[in-house]
C-alpha cells in the first residue's frame, strides 16, 4: 500500500516532513504503525511553528485509523514539532514536542522547552514531562529497564561551520546538552 500523504496542518499547502515511524507489534504480529511529522521551516519567516503530529495507520491498509491525527502535542501543551515515537510493551506511545528557540538572536536560546508525552492507544495523554531545553534531534528511546531516556539542546548554534562555540557571540549562552532518564511514571 502506499504511498500515504499526511496533511500539513496549517491549512495551506506547506512542507512537512516524516519524522519518524514506530510500530506496534503484538504476539509477533504489528498492529499499528505510528508516524510523526515535522514542519521542514523551522526557522521560516513566520517563525517555528507548531507543525507536528503523530498519525496511527493500519498496518494492512495504510488507511489512518484511531482519529486523524492520532496524537497533536499542540492540543496537550507542547510547541514546535511532534518527536519521534517510541513504544513499549504494554502500547503505551512515548513522543514529544521540540519546544522552540528566541529567534534573532545570535545564539537562539531556549524559548520554550520541550515536552515529552506518555499517550495510550486511544490518543489520551497519561502523563507529561517539560524539559529544561529544545528537543531538535534526540527522540525519546526507550531502555531495556523500562526508563524513557532523551536529551535536549540549550541553544542552537546558528553557524557551528564559521564560528567556534567559545566565539564571544555566544556569551552566556549554555551550549551544553542536557540528557534525561525518566522512569517509574
Amino acid at each position: 500500500w502506499g504511498p500515504v500523504a499526511l496533511p500539513s496542518g496549517f491549512g495551506i499547502p506547506c512542507a512537512n516532513r516524516t519524522g519518524g515511524l514506530a510500530l506496534r507489534e503484538v504476539s509477533g504480529k504489528t498492529t499499528r504503525v505510528y508516524a510523526s511529522t515535522n514542519y521542514s521551516a523551522e526557522m521560516s519567516p513566520i517563525g517555528q511553528p507548531t507543525g507536528g503530529r503523530v498519525f496511527a495507520f493500519d498496518p494492512a491498509t495504510g488507511k489512518q485509523s484511531w482519529g486523524s491525527p492520532f496524537f497533536d502535542p499542540s492540543r496537550a501543551g507542547g510547541f514546535g514539532n511532534a518527536l519521534y515515537p517510541s513504544i513499549d510493551k504494554d502500547g503505551t506511545i512515548y513522543t514529544g514536542s521540540s519546544g522552540s528557540y528566541v529567534s534573532g538572536s545570535p545564539a537562539y536560546p531556549v524559548q520554550r522547552g520541550a515536552r515529552i508525552f506518555a499517550v495510550t492507544e486511544k490518543g489520551a495523554v497519561k502523563w507529561s514531562y517539560d524539559a529544561q531545553g529544545v528537543i531538535a534531534y534526540a527522540h525519546p528511546v526507550l531502555g531495556g529497564d523500562g526508563a524513557l531516556r532523551f536529551g535536549d539542546m540549550r541553544a542552537r548554534n546558528v553557524d557551528p561551520w564559521l564560528r567556534p562555540a567559545n566565539d564571544p557571540i555566544y556569551a552566556g549562552v549554555d551550549q551544553s546538552p542536557a540528557f534525561y532518564a525518566i522512569s517509574g511514571k
